[in-house]
């Protein structure tokens, strides 16, 4: 899984100082369990009092290792290639990470208010906000509470982004399944498969309309993927037990 982020904005986020910040990235490399670089954009910023158009570092890339993977992760060009944030315009609206550790006094107490604050620097600008959650499952859909409505949410939100309008059904099947999975110790870490597969869709797709070529059927790019990891067929193989 790759992710861009501030590292201002994480470290405020974790509560660590500078220092206990960095020691522990450095630790996670050593472990083989994140890669990450500096992500950098062309920009024309004041800096000193003047103008200056260059080439800026706007925040880190981070590639982590899944729980069910065992190859060291690592960033790709087309990592670095992705339009992660529009800095420029981060700067102009005050919305950046030195800004928001500057104004804030402590930093957020329940992880899902953390977790909200830093995909809002992870998220492109053209991200839609409904597709927020899809990005933090394990946060947003294992909770008890409102799991029906959560659920038809991000399958509505992913239809909408795969532009299958008619497979909302399909990608709730998949979510609840996952969740069905996780609930009764069919399979741990499900929901982290299913994050993995729909990050790699995203990455198809967007690569391909880079390229002005087209994915023609996302849904079937996800199917494929879950299969060749064995979930897509224990999701159909599992008891229809209630998750809601």
């Amino acid at each position: 899984m790759v992710a861009f982020v501030p590292n201002d904005a994480l470290r405020w986020a974790l509560g660590l100082a500078s220092s206990s910040f960095y020691r522990v990235i450095g630790s996670l490399k050593e472990k083989g369990l994140i890669a990450g670089g500096a992500w950098r954009t062309p920009a024309t910023l004041r800096v000193k009092g003047a103008y200056r158009s260059g080439v800026y570092a706007a925040g880190s890339l981070y590639a982590v290792r899944l729980p069910h993977r065992t190859r060291r992760p690592r960033l790709e060009r087309e990592d670095y290639a992705h339009p992660w944030r529009d800095l420029e315009g981060d700067v102009a609206a005050g919305k950046t990470a030195w800004g928001l550790v500057g104004e804030s006094s402590s930093p957020p107490k329940e992880d899902l208010e953390a977790l909200t604050l830093l995909l809002a620097f992870s998220l492109s600008p053209s991200a839609k906000p409904n597709a927020l959650a899809i990005d933090s499952p394990t946060a947003l859909l294992r909770a008890k509470g409102g799991r029906r409505q959560r659920v038809e949410a991000l399958a509505r939100a992913l239809a909408e982004e795969f532009r299958d309008p008619g497979s909302v059904r399909f990608y709730a099947h998949l979510l609840w399944g996952a969740l069905r999975l996780e609930d009764y110790g069919l399979r741990q870490g499900a929901l982290e498969v299913l994050a993995w597969a729909i990050g790699r869709v995203r990455e198809a797709v967007a690569t391909a309309d880079l390229s002005r070529r087209k994915v023609l059927r996302p849904g079937a790019l996800l199917a494929s993927l879950l299969k060749a990891e064995g979930l897509l067929d224990q999701i159909r193989q599992a008891p229809q037990w209630r998750v809601a």
